[in-house]
């Protein structure tokens, strides 16, 4: 099913203040009595909403809530990762309907066995499906270029999952996408000022620069591929083909390599942010951070990661990146910390489904 944008803007006002009745949606939203009645009538039919009893006690004539359905239709959400995948079905609100799947698989097999799982899942019940990798995406060539998920391909095609997809809207972006919108739909409303959302863990890190409440499609000063920001130290090769990529330097590997033999998430159970290894880390993600805000002029910072025991890191970074910041950006730019980013989830990817359902684009052009 496709819908317009007055139907989006319709489903996402009762998304995030719901329930509503049909005259509080044309007082709320100015759209004539007609046109959201016969708007309201296409989406209970579709079982993409659904009625609530009057409320009795209401003067005058009851006034009948629509809400939206959370039984009826559902979104899949697929997310591929270096040989593994999770894959689940979520209400219209991103709750799983059933807990999602996970498999491990090689790498050869990724895109196979990713099909294979799609096929499974699909219904008549599916009303969209999000897909989340890592690195960039050729939307012409139906591609995933230069991902951590495919290291030694440069290219990998996306055709069988358009194909498992059938007559079903399907939404491939890279996992920083999936990220936003799963943000952006946590946040009810879309941000006022233009928003910085990174995240990270061992060996991997990526961004989303969020503009006019849309996460921005393509490249603004690395802002979307911060984890590839370069800086001038050597590092074990990245898959990209480079060396001093700043999600090379937040690995267990260059820990080990600057005297820490120890895994990221222990060194950070240990509180071990004092170490020379860790310092010399923070010091270059807040450089990298800062180059980044001081060229976009970003007014909201988001940090995330589901590494455990990461907030102290977090803090200690945004403390740093601060000291690099041009001077007239530190009293106007907030941080924050989100805790629930959840990264490399299915619940993410299904996001992308989301946000394609209540917004319009998910992603701006370049």
């Amino acid at each position: 099913m496709q819908l317009h944008a007055r139907q989006k803007k319709q489903l996402f006002t009762l998304f995030t203040q719901g329930p509503l009745s049909r005259t509080e949606l044309v007082e709320k939203l100015g759209i004539r009595r007609n046109t959201v009645y016969d708007d309201m009538t296409e989406l209970l039919t579709h079982g993409i909403i659904q009625e609530q009893a009057p409320n009795p006690k209401s003067v005058g004539r009851p006034r009948t809530p629509l809400q939206i359905d959370t039984q009826t239709r559902h979104v899949i959400g697929l997310s591929l990762q270096p040989q593994a995948l999770e894959i689940g079905r979520f209400d219209l609100y991103g709750k799983p309907v059933t807990r999602p799947l996970k498999c491990r698989t090689s790498t050869r097999s990724l895109m196979d066995k990713a099909q294979q799982m799609l096929e499974e899942l699909i219904n008549e019940q599916t009303l969209g499906i999000g897909v989340s990798i890592p690195g960039f995406i050729d939307r012409e060539k139906k591609q995933s270029v230069l991902s951590q998920a495919f290291k030694k391909q440069h290219a990998v095609s996306l055709a069988n999952l358009y194909r498992a997809a059938g007559d079903v809207t399907i939404s491939i972006e890279p996992e920083a996408y999936a990220i936003a919108a799963r943000w952006l739909l946590n946040a009810k409303c879309p941000p006022e000022e233009d928003t910085l959302l990174i995240f990270f863990e061992d060996g991997s890190m990526g961004s989303s620069f969020i503009v006019n409440g849309i996460p921005n499609r393509g490249c603004i000063s690395g802002a979307n591929e911060l984890g590839h920001m370069r800086m001038n130290v050597p590092t074990q090769t990245c898959y990209c083909g480079g060396t001093g990529c700043l999600e090379r330097i937040c690995d267990s590997v260059d820990l080990k390599a600057h005297g820490l033999p120890i895994k990221l998430a222990q060194a950070l159970a240990d509180d071990m942010l004092d170490h020379p290894a860790m310092t010399r880390m923070i010091d270059l993600l807040a450089m990298g951070i800062a180059n980044v805000i001081n060229f976009t002029r970003a007014s909201h910072v988001i940090m995330a990661s589901h590494l455990p025991h990461s907030q102290n890191l977090i803090h200690q970074t945004i403390n740093q990146t601060k000291r690099y910041l041009l001077k007239q950006l530190i009293q106007r730019i907030e941080f924050d910390l989100w805790p629930e980013a959840g990264t490399r989830s299915a619940c993410n990817a299904a996001h992308l489904a989301l946000a394609d359902l209540y917004f319009q684009p998910i992603a701006s052009d370049p």
